[in-house]
């Protein structure tokens, strides 16, 4: 049975299973049992998980265009894969995990998954998210029950769950959330979830623990450890293909551009004959930021120089963002120095001191800008004043932003005659990108 997203089918032949993926307290009679208490440590109780779980993730990145992050290592217990995933289609899942015998554990339930695009993070009055009415979100968002005499067609009012704190996950920004009990917490009612934001989308693991209020603190870190170890894992797999990639390396999308744009391109000097250097700089922002990064199908031909990979915050700070350096001689073929191009990603308040420096001040040399659209996608150009006015990385270039489910991308070029390049370089990097950024 297939549970929906905002409440629990009390269908007399999936009693059992409700109780279990919706906050059933099967499991309370255990605790002595399996000897958990607040003074065990968390990864006291922590395993590898079964080959079962890892092979169901496998199965899943076959048919998702998102990398598919899956949970290594869980609480101690026996657990096994109840339904491979309570979300269908190419930009979500979300795995299903029990302990066998059922509820013979603490915990006893588990849910994995992740959506395209990245979560909003931000609060309101305690809860999350700040917009109850938030899309695809993998059943996060409780609803009430109907009463007695509501007609079937009622919009449900929505349980967002309560926040304990924000967390840091292996280095991506993300939240701890207390789910509502059930019924009004859906699928994952009564579970702790830990949400984090990695790449371009954004993942979620919960756990439901028995009712024992001493114990709330080392839960709360089990699900952390477990939520950890999904983000680390050794091999992470792949969209499209379900192959593992190695860690060091990290996880580069890069696909070839749409035969029309390429076209367009060659005129300009764009290639989709990428040098090595800019995949290795893609690589090393994966490998630093421990995130998807995608790298540009096109361009500029010939020989480019890597002229830095660094993160936005600080140098070698990559969690909420990096922006690589380039310098390419087509960029300006009439000078004998090679012009310089940028590619940046990161979290959109981070990214805006590039666009105003401190020291700007834009009575000596205004900022141009107008609305476009790439693939099908909202973006923005910007032509910025020379450098000696505007004493940033984007002095004197034509830049492109848009954004992506709560992230951001710019590609920037010097020179404004290289607008229409940057904008096909911006195009063919938008087009990489989930389908769900397309607005």
């Amino acid at each position: 049975m297939i549970v929906s997203p905002n409440r629990c089918h009390l269908a007399l032949a999936a009693v059992v299973f409700v109780v279990a993926g919706c906050g059933g307290h099967a499991a309370s009679r255990q605790t002595t049992a399996t000897g958990i208490n607040a003074q065990r440590s968390p990864s006291a109780t922590s395993h590898a998980a079964p080959a079962a779980v890892v092979t169901a993730c496998r199965v899943l990145a076959r048919s998702r265009t998102l990398a598919v992050l899956c949970p290594m290592r869980l609480p101690k217990g026996r657990w096994a894969v109840s339904h491979r995933t309570l979300r269908n289609g190419r930009c979500a899942y979300l795995l299903d995990l029990n302990t066998r015998p059922f509820g013979q554990n603490i915990p006893f339930h588990g849910l994995a998954g992740g959506r395209c695009g990245q979560w909003p993070l931000t609060i309101r009055s305690g809860h999350w998210p700040a917009d109850p009415a938030l899309a695809n979100d993998l059943g996060l968002i409780g609803a009430k029950p109907l009463r007695p005499g509501q007609p079937g067609d009622t919009t449900p009012t929505p349980v967002p769950p309560r926040v304990l704190r924000r967390i840091d996950i292996a280095g991506h920004h993300g939240l701890l959330l207390q789910e509502a009990g059930y019924p009004s917490g859906g699928v994952h009612g009564g579970h702790i979830a830990a949400i984090w934001n990695q790449g371009g989308d954004g993942y979620v693991l919960s756990l439901h623990f028995t009712e024992q209020p001493h114990a709330i603190t080392i839960w709360q870190q089990m699900v952390i450890d477990a939520a950890e170890a999904m983000s680390r894992s050794p091999k992470p797999i792949a969209p499209e293909t379900g192959t593992p990639q190695s860690q060091s390396a990290g996880n580069v999308i890069l696909r070839k551009p749409a035969e029309a744009l390429r076209r367009r391109g060659a005129p300009l000097n764009l290639t989709s004959a990428l040098p090595r250097s800019v995949k290795r700089a893609c690589e090393t922002a994966a490998a630093k930021s421990q995130a998807v990064v995608y790298c540009p199908p096109l361009v500029p031909t010939g020989r480019t120089l890597v002229d830095g990979v660094d993160g936005i915050l600080r140098s070698r700070d990559f969690r909420a963002g990096f922006v690589a350096n380039f310098e390419s001689h087509s960029v300006q073929p009439s000078r004998s120095a090679p012009g310089h191009w940028t590619l940046a990603e990161g979290e959109p308040e981070t990214l805006r001191p590039l666009l105003h420096p401190p020291d700007y001040d834009p009575r000596d040399g205004s900022i141009t800008r107008r609305p476009l659209r790439i693939d099908r996608t909202s973006a923005t150009l910007w032509l910025m004043p020379p450098f000696r006015v505007f004493h940033g990385i984007y002095g004197g270039h034509a830049f492109v932003t848009w954004q992506c489910a709560g992230r951001e991308y710019q590609v920037s070029m010097h020179g404004h005659n290289n607008a229409q390049r940057t904008i096909i370089i911006a195009t063919s990097l938008a087009d990489e990108l989930p389908v769900t950024c397309r607005r």
